[in-house]
């Protein structure tokens, strides 16, 4: 179900939604609260690790900070935005925007900083990114292989990571409903993919629900729920109050909102099904 959605499912369903969406106004204010988001979410979740855990490993700061920042703007952001009565189609431009330009741009480019951060975790070792490569005592010149070697990696890395975000067919659903705005659909098409669409909403909410069942693992609850706590409380409380400060108001910023508060524990879960 996981690949049916990832392929033709959502694309088809984005497709339909952004034909329809209303995509005037400030609705490119919501990528950069997007960001706004993901940076706060950051910050957050390095104030907790530094009070709280005075020396934790860099796994532990990677999967701390993912979790307290990329929520699930998609699978659970959309369907959510549709489904409530003083939002619904026509606010979706702003909730797609949120995620193609924000969390989904967002989530590759903090993958990067991350992967970037393991050449200064130690200041008497160089670390490798291969998983292989061996731990260099530090002289001049092994500084400067290595960090070449590094910085070749991240590159290779980046431009995989290119190649996944241009392939996306979340993405490319977006271009083709934004070139097919202009054609009006016959009859039978629009009542046809609005049917499908809205028959994917299901689908993924669904899908969700199955995935959560595969949880056999509470041993990390304490951790979870601080992270998590971050992501759906204290970020989504901050963006209120600054949208609302800014003048903000209404169905605009209840999606902004809404999306900053997506939950994190399956933000990867479409992305990683097909690779399984």
């Amino acid at each position: 179900m996981g690949k049916f959605l990832f392929w033709f499912g959502v694309p088809l369903g984005v497709i339909n939604f952004v034909h329809k969406a209303n995509l005037s106004g400030g609705i490119w204010l919501s990528p950069i609260v997007a960001w706004g988001a993901v940076l706060l979410g950051i910050f957050l979740s390095w104030l907790w690790v530094q009070t709280l855990l005075p020396k934790p490993s860099l796994a532990f700061q990677t999967s701390f900070t993912l979790v307290s920042t990329v929520g699930n703007t998609s699978y659970i952001g959309f369907p959510i935005i549709l489904l409530l009565p003083q939002l619904g189609p026509d606010y979706f431009g702003w909730a797609i925007l949120y995620d193609l330009l924000g969390t989904f741009l967002a989530a590759y480019g903090l993958g990067s900083i991350l992967a970037s951060r393991s050449l200064l975790t130690n200041p008497n070792k160089i670390i490798s990114f291969g998983l292989d490569s061996p731990v260099f005592p530090i002289n001049q010149k092994t500084i400067t292989d290595h960090i070449k070697s590094s910085i070749l990696r991240i590159f290779q890395w980046l431009k995989n990571n290119l190649v996944i975000l241009v392939k996306n067919p979340t993405l490319i659903a977006f271009i083709i409903g934004l070139i097919l705005r202009p054609i009006v659909f016959p009859p039978w098409l629009d009542i046809s993919l609005g049917w499908f669409a809205w028959s994917i909403i299901m689908l993924s909410l669904i899908l969700m629900g199955m995935r959560l069942q595969q949880l056999d693992s509470w041993g990390n609850i304490k951790i979870a729920f601080s992270a998590v706590s971050i992501k759906m409380l204290l970020v989504p409380l901050v963006i209120a109050m600054a949208l609302t400060t800014a003048g903000l108001s209404g169905p605009p910023r209840l999606v902004l909102v809404l999306q900053s508060s997506m939950p994190s524990a399956f933000a990867s879960l479409i992305l990683a099904e097909p690779t399984i």
